[in-house]
């Protein structure tokens, strides 16, 4: 009750900011069928393995964001990574991926209501399942949401509150695509874990990764996007023209950024799943460009 008592004057605290993006994403299929409806499934022969799985798509991006509630954002991508593709632009973004716990609703394909929204009461139950100790000895509730109604869009898992200043510092709440009316998306898992900013005194969103399980028709895709903020500033106000109708933005050369960039920059390591995906499918564009291919075909 206190956090949702709260909730604007929370929220408040980081209406506008700027900041550091590092995002990556990734599509794996599994068990792809041959053929569907009498249509042959051929197109990612050259990268699934033998049981017809594997990943479709792979890619990471850095960039700067510029934010400034309730929706106004400026993005420059500093740099994109897609695998297998040296001239490819990645389609993370930071605008989309947005989630605010501080508002009523979390926008996905429907409204999906937030644990702490001011109606929230009447969409979920909450258990108290205890507390810890975080430095400086500020103390963090560790609170169990359950939807009321499995038909309605709420979300169901953990949500953890600053105790005294009744911040958000951290969320893993699950939903099924039944419940945003979205039967292709069999599960979606949202976890965001914040950081303290003692300068500013404010609780700031430092992580955020979504897992999600879909399928359709045969084929079952499953993925991880993962994303960090990091170098958070907060100013008292933007000047004017901070905000235009430009929201995305490139730099030159933003693709081509070499190896050795990649491997200072990135904060979370690649698995030694995506390693490999990015040797195999780089192996497999330089066949493609070679004269002999080429000649080939």
């Amino acid at each position: 009750r206190n956090a949702i008592k709260n909730r604007k004057e929370n929220s408040a605290k980081t209406a506008r900011y700027n900041a550091d993006f590092y995002s990556r994403g990734i599509f794996r299929v599994k068990n792809l069928p041959k053929t569907i409806m009498g249509q042959k499934l051929d197109f990612f022969d050259e990268i699934i393995d033998s049981s017809r799985s594997g990943i479709l798509y792979l890619s990471e991006t850095v960039s700067k964001i510029t934010f400034q509630k309730p929706d106004k954002m400026k993005e420059v991508i500093v740099a994109s990574k897609v695998s297998g593709n040296d001239n490819g632009f990645s389609f993370n973004n930071a605008a989309d991926v947005n989630f605010d716990f501080y508002e009523n609703y979390i926008e996905f394909d429907t409204k999906v209501i937030s644990p702490i929204a001011d109606n929230a009461f009447g969409y979920y139950r909450y258990k108290y399942d205890g507390f810890f100790m975080y430095e400086n000895n500020k103390m963090i509730h560790k609170i169990k949401v359950t939807p009321r109604r499995d038909s309605e869009p709420a979300m169901n898992g953990y949500i953890y509150i600053v105790d005294d200043s009744w911040e958000i510092y951290a969320v893993d709440l699950a939903i099924k695509g039944a419940q945003m009316g979205n039967p292709a998306l069999n599960n979606l898992v949202l976890k965001q874990n914040y950081s303290y900013n003692s300068k500013n005194k404010i609780w700031a969103k430092n992580t955020q990764t979504i897992d999600f399980e879909a399928g359709m028709l045969g084929i079952n895709i499953n993925g991880r996007f993962t994303y960090v903020y990091t170098n958070f500033e907060f100013p008292e106000k933007f000047e004017k023209k901070t905000f235009t109708n430009e929201v995305l933005k490139f730099e030159a050369n933003a693709n081509k950024k070499e190896d050795s960039f990649w491997n200072t920059i990135r904060p979370v390591p690649l698995t030694e799943e995506e390693t490999t995906d990015y040797l195999k499918k780089d192996a497999l564009q330089t066949k493609k460009k070679s004269e002999k291919y080429l000649d080939s075909i």
